[in-house]
């Protein structure tokens, strides 16, 4: 089976759970995005093994949960960073191998996963939380197919060499087009600002992509894992996610909620 028919099925396959959890909501989206968290920290967690650079995976949830827990169930988001930061000052006291650089380390970590993913319990039920993924989704796409058709001119060859600067407008042109669909879809308001959010959006996911990128090329791994065929692990599917969810909450709710 060739690696585009696999690419292909398994995001099929992604799709129909994804729009399962996203339709049920409430207690399974929550143990969705549990398990999607504990599954990329587990992954970026072992990325950086390759580096011996080693970080404690039980420490690793007991964060996740507390932001899990604090989010979740009180929405108290300062609590749980208060929390991690009261566990980190004793850990660091106590643990003798733990260095000034791990607290970086762990809490880069937390704010790039478990911070970031949870807050799409904020926008449980909502029209926006779909659109997350047609952005991401939507770039993602259209950037692999129209980059294989007509990509000539390298993105940034360093950092992933089959990136194209084609691919690039292809999947900002992908993410306009169907958030456009989507919103006439709903009978939503298409007005400028949703241009513009759609077009930053679709950037900021194409940067998610290359960070991931280079935190592999920095780790000297070819993918996080191989849990997904065609794809490789969890963090190499949604590591263009993690910054729209990050773009399209603070648009919610700073201007609409």
């Amino acid at each position: 089976m060739s690696n585009f028919l696999k690419r292909t099925l398994t995001g099929l396959v992604a799709v129909i759970i994804l729009v399962f959890v996203l339709y049920q909501g409430d207690l399974a989206l929550k143990l969705a995005l549990l398990i999607l968290s504990l599954g990329m920290l587990w992954e970026l967690r072992k990325s950086l093994v390759n580096k011996e650079i080693f970080l404690s995976y039980p420490l690793l949830v007991v964060f996740d949960l507390i932001l899990f827990f604090t989010i979740g169930l009180y929405h108290e988001l300062a609590v749980g960073f208060l929390i991690i930061l009261f566990i980190l000052i004793i850990t660091f006291v106590l643990e003798d191998e733990m260095t000034f650089w791990d607290l970086g380390l762990y809490a880069i970590l937390v704010l790039y996963i478990p911070f970031t993913i949870f807050q799409l319990m904020y926008l449980d039920h909502s029209l926006w939380i779909y659109w997350i993924w047609i952005l991401s989704f939507g770039t993602d796409t259209f950037a692999y197919l129209i980059g294989m058709a007509l990509g000539k001119h390298k993105l940034i060859p360093k950092l992933s060499p089959n990136k194209s600067v084609e691919g690039a407008l292809g999947g900002v042109f992908g993410a306009v087009l169907l958030s456009f669909l989507y919103f006439h879809f709903m009978e939503m308001d298409y007005n400028l600002s949703i241009l513009g959010l759609s077009i930053l959006a679709s950037i900021v996911s194409q940067f998610g992509d290359l960070f991931a990128s280079k935190i592999k090329r920095e780790m000297d791994i070819k993918d996080y894992g191989k849990i997904l065929p065609g794809h490789g692990g969890l963090m190499d599917r949604f590591d263009s996610t993690i910054p729209v969810i990050a773009l399209i909450s603070i648009y919610v709710q700073c201007f609409i909620k």
